[in-house]
């Protein structure tokens, strides 16, 4: 069977978040890109716990909301280069970070 490299976005990782991350990373290679650790909109407390899949955090104290766009562009960019996802999962269609996670998922020619 094959399983792909995916990596999933949201904003910041809240319980549920990390319940299907956690399904998810024990059946295929996940990277779960949680774009801040603080969030105006979610408040929830950071939550630092082992995982079953690869995490990164790239905003430790700022909303996303609050990063210029180049910035949170070139972040999610590293972020995914690293990883080298063969599918990404954005998070919803109209946000700051769905518009930089898809023109990146379309740069590199990915679903």
């Amino acid at each position: 069977m094959i399983t792909p490299r995916i990596a999933i976005l949201f904003d910041m990782l809240g319980p549920y978040h990390l319940a299907r991350l956690n399904a998810l990373g024990a059946a295929t290679p996940t990277l779960g890109v949680e774009i801040s650790a603080r969030s105006k909109v979610y408040q929830w407390d950071p939550i630092n716990t082992d995982s079953a899949f690869e995490r990164r955090t790239l905003f430790d104290t700022a909303d996303s909301s609050e990063v210029p766009m180049a910035e949170l562009t070139a972040q999610i960019g590293r972020a995914l280069e690293d990883w080298q996802p063969e599918v990404i999962f954005v998070p919803g269609w109209a946000s700051r970070v769905a518009f930089a996670s898809l023109r990146w998922a379309l740069a590199n020619g990915l679903p």
